[in-house]
């Protein structure tokens, strides 16, 4: 009775979130088609959306226990942690797509000055958010060393490579974006992976390139460890999508309504049997939908349709700026306290009614940073390219 009330909860938040989107794409118009995987484009907003939840539901219990952990819910914990699993093979998927295709040779100043201008500016902002709200929980006084709070703020602002310390003194820091910053560590390992990857598989990125991959790599990992799990999830969705790809009977078999009962059933036994998603069966099984999906699987239409494509337009906004949001929800206006007093109707009401507001202000961030951040890629390309002239 439980996991259905908890299905029921978060199909209440994900049909509000794309109900939002739609009227957004009613009246701004819808995302134009770009690409051959559009279902990709609507699965990335499902995916940010769910991580929101996931974290709404750990603020609830966060509340009662004073503990930030995984929730007790499988669909909860899953709705994060299988959502997160999913990112990484998109991007290792299409990454991979972009350097082994042999039609064209890789432009990498052209993908590392786009990957910094699409990603940096909304971190920064985020960024912002962060810092003014330590100053405010510091009282706008400097609580440590000049040197010391100088090097706090450079950490963060450098995507937590050597890690995310309180700041000024404020405990638990990350709370204030609810820890989502993390994954962008493992996305920048990744892209700086790419040149050496590309000799692995028989391209050659140039000199340049690959002394930059091993310089980069090389002070990312003094820096910090990775999960080694979560590189074998890049290498199972980058090089053996691209493999499925080449094989007809899949790509004829995804686009099936079959296709589509067998994907669903693969995420719903994700998300009832197991607690964690970081388990080697339920990370295959979302493998297995991820092919599907990158084979031509819609679910039945649902992630080609405008509203989920919308929300997927402002998926990095959703994911990164929902931390800040259920901050200033449930520690700052309303406080753990407030919240320790709340049925769990009472707090998924409450959590409804800022859906709306989280997918507007998702909306107006992407639109006024992020999509400002990818028309800057040709122009400054442009200027690099003329002052490299002799």
């Amino acid at each position: 009775m439980s996991t259905l009330i908890d299905f029921c909860a978060a199909a209440a938040a994900v049909g509000l979130a794309l109900l939002t989107a739609q009227l957004l794409a009613w009246r701004f118009g819808p995302p134009a088609p770009m690409g051959r995987y559009l279902a990709i484009d609507g699965l990335r907003g499902l995916l940010a959306f769910s991580v929101m939840l996931h974290h709404s539901v750990i603020w609830y219990g966060y509340a009662h226990t004073g503990l930030w952990v995984a929730p007790v819910s499988h669909v909860f914990a899953e709705l994060g942690e299988g959502s997160v699993l999913l990112f990484f093979m998109i991007t290792s998927f299409l990454f991979m797509g972009k350097i082994s295709d042999t039609r064209a040779p890789v432009d990498w100043l052209r993908l590392y000055v786009s990957r910094i201008l699409r990603l940096t500016p909304l971190y920064w902002l985020a960024m912002l958010g962060l810092m003014l709200m330590v100053g405010w929980l510091s009282g706008w006084t400097v609580r440590v060393p000049l040197a010391q709070l100088r090097n706090q703020v450079q950490v963060w602002l450098g995507y937590g490579v050597s890690g995310y310390p309180d700041v000024n003194g404020v405990v638990d820091t990350w709370h204030i974006v609810a820890g989502v910053t993390w994954t962008l560590v493992y996305e920048w390992l990744f892209y700086m992976a790419l040149p050496l990857l590309a000799l692995l598989i028989g391209r050659r990125p140039g000199w340049a390139a690959v002394v930059m991959s091993v310089l980069v790599l090389w002070w990312m990992l003094t820096q910090w460890h990775p999960n080694p799990r979560m590189l074998v999830v890049f290498a199972l969705g980058g090089i053996t999508a691209l493999y499925a790809l080449r094989q007809q009977f899949l790509l004829r078999f995804a686009t099936t309504s079959l296709a589509g009962w067998v994907a669903l059933g693969c995420l719903l036994l994700v998300l009832t049997l197991f607690p964690t998603a970081y388990d080697a069966w339920p990370t295959l099984l979302l493998w297995g939908v991820f092919v599907l999906v990158v084979c031509g699987n819609t679910l039945f239409g649902l992630l080609v349709h405008p509203a989920t494509r919308m929300l997927g337009e402002m998926a990095y906004s959703v994911y990164l700026l929902h931390g800040l949001v259920l901050y200033l929800l449930f520690h700052v206006f309303l406080g753990e306290a407030a919240v320790r007093s709340w049925t769990p109707l009472h707090f998924w009401l409450v959590l409804l009614a800022i859906v709306p507001g989280v997918v507007v202000l998702s909306f107006m961030t992407w639109n006024w940073v992020e999509r400002p951040g990818m028309r800057a890629v040709a122009p400054l390309m442009g200027r690099l390219r003329h002052s490299s002239l002799p």
